[in-house]
């Protein structure tokens, strides 16, 4: 099995791909693998580096096209992996660390043979610039982002052009994702006086109100149509698959509870919570809820109550018209001789933030490796699903040029 494309030094066998993965592996180890696959993306005749803002924390490589009014960018995220090492010498935190090593070994395999396929591929070229950003330990400006876009912005700025078509290297396990789900962070404050634990009811007990709470907006965030067929337990997990990531949820980051000294003083409870919302939810009209909500729960309780979100990012779907995504649909179809199965599916960063700052026009992401493994002592990085992921992303840039090249696409208007 060979790379489509590859350099004049000949095609990649399945071999020389392992040893490729075992060097990158024991580089993300040692901290350096941004250094070894600079040096790799470096040596292939075609692929340009280009210098950014961040050089140790941002890697850019190009593809130069001769038209420089349309680029596919390859963006992947490294979450800081390139020179991080475990915290300490626990078995778990090093497991756990090691099985994140192997999605990251997956992404980077796949998305620098892309840019091996692209330069290599002299029957399909394409006028189109092509670009792969490898973004390591990059400021973050909200603890709920994966990294800050802005600081991406700001790194390539005047060094690339922006309006791209973005594909997002993630692990999806050969699976296109179009959507990304939004989510909300809320900090719920209750405030009440304890009393004697046999006669809890003459006390303004702000744990009730916590649980009734929950119990309320829980009951609100039901699926409202049939799109959820099964539940957990009812069915195999890669049937559940298609269904949960787009299953509202919400879960406690951080409860605490104040404990009065005595009976009769003051006791008070500050929770924060994190919630994800699919693009069919009414998403505003959850956060609307969540005073209305409050203040019916609190009616007759003695209890003091608020409310505060602190956070949110709306759900983001991309348009299934759009040219990455009919581009992926048609690099799959000539590839494997299926359509790509769409799921939902988290970004390494934010859809809306890429989109918003003028860094894609469209965007979807793909990638090898099972997510519901993600960072699971299971997990494993398949040398070949790799290497089909990257036969399909170097497709990707001619399925663009043909799309852009056709007076109905919405690049040839």
């Amino acid at each position: 099995m060979a790379v489509k494309g590859a350099d004049e030094a000949g095609s990649i066998t399945m071999i020389e791909l392992s040893q490729l993965y075992h060097e990158i592996s024991d580089s993300l180890m040692e901290g350096s693998a941004l250094y070894l696959v600079d040096d790799y993306l470096s040596s292939i005749r075609g692929v340009d580096r280009i210098a950014t803002k961040y050089d140790s924390d941002t890697a850019c490589f190009a593809v130069r096209g001769h038209d420089h009014t349309r680029s596919v960018t390859f963006l992947l995220s490294t979450s800081g992996a390139y020179r991080s090492m475990p915290c300490s010498g626990n078995k778990d935190e090093v497991k756990s660390y090691e099985s994140y090593l192997n999605l990251i070994v997956g992404n980077l395999l796949s998305a620098s043979l892309a840019m091996k396929g692209v330069t290599g591929n002299t029957c399909k070229v394409s006028p189109i610039d092509v670009y792969l950003i490898l973004v390591g330990q990059v400021e973050r400006d909200h603890s709920y982002q994966r990294f800050n876009v802005q600081s991406l912005r700001e790194s390539i700025l005047g060094r690339i052009g922006f309006g791209t078509h973005l594909v997002i290297i993630e692990s999806t396990g050969l699976r296109a994702c179009t959507v990304q789900k939004g989510c909300l962070v809320f900090k719920l404050r209750i405030r009440g006086r304890s009393h004697n634990p046999a006669f809890p009811w003459l006390g303004e007990n702000p744990w009730d109100v916590l649980i009734r709470f929950e119990r309320s907006l829980a009951s609100t965030m039901k699926p409202r149509h049939d799109i959820y067929p099964v539940e957990v337990g009812k069915a195999p997990p890669m049937i559940l698959s298609s269904f949960l990531l787009g299953y509202p949820t919400m879960t406690p980051l951080q409860v605490e509870y104040h404990q009065p000294y005595s009976i009769g003083e003051h006791s008070s409870i500050e929770a924060e919570y994190y919630v994800s919302l699919p693009p069919e939810f009414p998403y505003r009209e959850f956060e609307d809820k969540l005073p209305v909500t409050l203040k019916e729960i609190v009616k007759g309780t003695g209890c003091d109550a608020s409310v505060e979100v602190v956070y949110e990012e709306e759900p983001f779907r991309e348009d299934a018209q759009s040219v990455i995504v009919k581009a992926t649909s048609n690099a799959f179809l000539k590839l494997t001789g299926f359509e790509p199965i769409f799921e939902w599916l988290p970004y390494p960063a934010s859809a809306k933030d890429l989109t918003s700052n003028g860094f894609a026009k469209d965007i979807v992401a793909l990638g090898p490796g099972d997510w519901t493994l993600s960072s699971a002592q299971s997990e494993k990085a398949i040398i070949a699903e790799a290497l089909r992921a990257s036969e399909i992303l170097a497709s990707v840039p001619y399925e663009v040029s043909l799309l852009s090249e056709n007076p109905h696409s919405e690049e040839g208007r």
